[in-house]
């Protein structure tokens, strides 16, 4: 996770935002972090849930089944409803309520950027399992994260192009 603060020239401020704590808000989610704090050794992080380890696990607690690829999840999600899509649903759940909850912190308003390498895997979800619903989710900061752009970076490059113009920065 990181913020951008426009300027001249700009800043981005990188952080540990995936470290945070699993935020729970339904007995399935409590399900997950329960289990996961006992494979773990450690109350779960949102980088246990919200990644593509996260994916599969999500998969096997649905399914009772071990864990399968992340890779795997995606295109099967893609193809037909079952298991595999139900987990990428909840991950887009988890990841719209992570984004969220980052975004107000922060007091993000420009917009929220989700790059990386699953989540484009299976954009064409992102609508179907409501997304923005979670995203702004009812409650007093609805209208604040209505007015919040977001974003995916589907540009499997976006890394390197990243850090060639933070070389150009430096140098």
């Amino acid at each position: 996770q990181a913020l951008w603060i426009p300027g001249a020239p700009p800043c981005v401020l990188s952080t540990e935002g995936g470290y945070r704590s699993f935020p729970i808000s339904s007995e399935r989610d409590r399900a997950l972090a329960d289990k996961l704090g006992q494979q773990l050794g450690y109350p779960p992080v949102l980088e246990d849930v919200v990644s593509g380890r996260g994916l599969s696990r999500l998969a096997a607690l649905l399914s009772g089944g071990p864990e399968v690829p992340p890779e795997t999840l995606s295109a099967q999600a893609l193809k037909s409803p079952g298991t595999a899509r139900d987990a990428v649903f909840w991950f887009i759940e988890l990841l719209a309520r992570a984004a969220a909850d980052a975004c107000f912190s922060t007091g993000a308003r420009g917009g929220v950027v989700i790059s990386g390498g699953i989540v484009p895997r299976f954009a064409p979800l992102l609508s179907d399992a409501n997304f923005r619903h979670h995203f702004v989710r009812p409650g007093p900061l609805a209208p604040y994260l209505g007015q919040v752009p977001v974003r995916l970076v589907t540009n499997t490059t976006a890394a390197l192009i990243g850090a060639a113009a933070a070389a150009q920065l430096v140098s």
